[in-house]
């Protein structure tokens, strides 16, 4: 949503903290998830980090109008990524 939403209706959507949060999340989504994959010992650790960045980056696209799918895709991200850090 950062290069296609955000970029498309700018003002406060590319701000550079917000916008700065939602390249950040999606790096961490795939990095988390390429953790998983390769079964890394680190992924518990990871995966609580991302969750905690996909909260932020929700809260904060909370604040704009028209950014409720990323909301929602923010906080089931997060649910995922609790739930792999949960697992042994």
């Amino acid at each position: 949503m950062a290069l296609t939403t955000c970029l498309e209706k700018g003002g406060p959507h590319v701000a550079p903290d917000h916008f700065r949060l939602m390249i950040d999340c999606a790096e961490a989504c795939r990095a988390a998830a390429a953790l998983m994959i390769n079964h890394s010992p680190y992924h518990a650790e990871f995966c609580r980090l991302c969750a905690q960045i996909c909260r932020d980056c929700a809260a904060s696209c909370e604040e704009l109008d028209g950014m409720e799918a990323c909301v929602r895709a923010c906080r089931q991200c997060a649910q995922a990524c609790e739930a792999m850090a949960a697992s042994p």
